[in-house]
């Protein structure tokens, strides 16, 4: 005999922030105006290289209100879901080799804006918290590296593309 179970199934589309980083040259020195700047997006990882702590909570604060967002627009529920899978894909406008697991503190503050939240920053409340018992498992969110993106004027320069599945009835 088999079961049927009916999974939920949510994709949240989320931009990439735009930043502007200096544009430095090896050997010139720094020009009078200061050094050009140049767009970047704004992704959040392990290797710590955007700045100061200023820029790195700007840039979470810009992650969370754009989950927000996309919670509100994807008609997110509040409350209902008690367990989720969260699979991300990482789509960027230029190749190159990543390791995957270095953009985890983005899924992190994505995935914080959905839950519950705590009183200084409160979440969507689509989860209760982000604890392993309310995940799939303990290496939830599963990052990956999706498609490459077309490079064109007026779009971003990567997008975080978020599948979420709702485990509260099923088995993982």
């Amino acid at each position: 005999m088999t079961t049927m179970t009916d999974t939920r199934t949510w994709r949240l589309i989320l931009p990439a922030p735009t930043i502007y980083v200096p544009h430095r040259k090896t050997g010139v020195p720094k020009p009078p105006t200061g050094w050009p700047k140049k767009p970047a997006a704004g992704w959040l990882t392990m290797n710590g290289d955007k700045g100061s702590w200023r820029t790195k909570h700007r840039l979470t604060t810009q992650w969370r209100e754009l989950a927000t967002t996309a919670a509100m627009a994807g008609r997110l529920p509040r409350g209902e879901v008690q367990r989720a899978r969260f699979d991300a894909a990482l789509r960027f406008t230029r190749g190159g080799r990543r390791d995957p697991v270095n953009w985890h503190p983005t899924c992190k503050a994505v995935i914080d804006a959905l839950t519950g939240g705590t009183k200084k920053h409160p979440g969507w409340g689509f989860l209760p918290d982000d604890a392993p018992r309310f995940l799939h498992c303990e290496d939830c969110p599963h990052i990956r590296i999706g498609a490459p993106l077309e490079a064109k004027p007026g779009r971003p320069l990567g997008v975080l593309e978020l599948t979420i599945t709702d485990l509260t009835g099923g088995l993982p």
